[in-house]
């Protein structure tokens, strides 16, 4: 009798647990190109969008698939987490680690730098040619501090979104892969249940 009442109690949490997950995935955070927000070895319940959430907007945190050019991408296939920065129409540029959004430069409590070395533009674009390179992901492969601290000004194309981690001088994020399909984005983070003392929950 009593072990039927145990399967029974063990059942109703199964269930119970089930319930709480639907639509919900748990995430190991890999790196710490989101620091201090998210940081390397937090897990995370994320919640996957669907047609009763609210649109998307600038400075959400989104769970998403890599915009792969081909299957031999290094990243092909794999999930990043990323804050949005600018929407479609937004016109973005970077100077001197300040980021503008249509010409104002925005407040960003949450972004850190862990070098003081501001890199300079060494190469010049004429008319829009920065932009063309962007789009195309010209300059996912090389090294990035070309434009790591002085970017753009780019336009980001109608349907995508430009993303750049909180822990901007180790983060591989729009400036250097280019824009992300909206239909690429999957989640948000919902809390940080692990470890116990980072535990918290996010605004959705």
């Amino acid at each position: 009798m009593k072990k039927g009442r145990f399967i029974l109690v063990g059942l109703v949490l199964v269930g119970t647990l089930c319930l709480l997950l639907v639509g919900r995935l748990v995430y190991r955070i890999p790196g710490d190109s989101m620091a201090p927000t998210l940081v390397s070895g937090d897990r995370l319940i994320l919640k996957r969008i669907d047609s009763t959430h609210r649109s998307l907007q600038r400075g959400d945190i989104v769970f998403f698939l890599f915009p792969a050019r081909s299957k031999d991408s290094p990243h092909y296939g794999k999930s990043f987490i990323k804050r949005i920065i600018g929407m479609g129409g937004d016109k973005i540029e970077i100077v001197e680690k300040k980021v503008l959004v249509n010409g104002q430069k925005i407040e960003e409590s949450y972004a850190t730098f862990v070098e003081s070395t501001i890199y300079p533009r060494t190469k010049v674009y004429s008319g829009d040619q920065f932009q063309r390179e962007w789009e195309s992901a010209r300059f996912e492969g090389f090294g990035g501090k070309d434009i790591r601290d002085n970017f753009g000004p780019i336009v980001v194309p109608q349907g995508h979104l430009f993303l750049m981690g909180d822990n901007r001088d180790r983060s591989f994020d729009s400036r250097f892969w280019g824009p992300l399909p909206i239909q690429n984005v999957s989640g948000y983070p919902s809390q940080i249940v692990w470890p116990t003392s980072r535990k918290r929950k996010f605004e959705l």
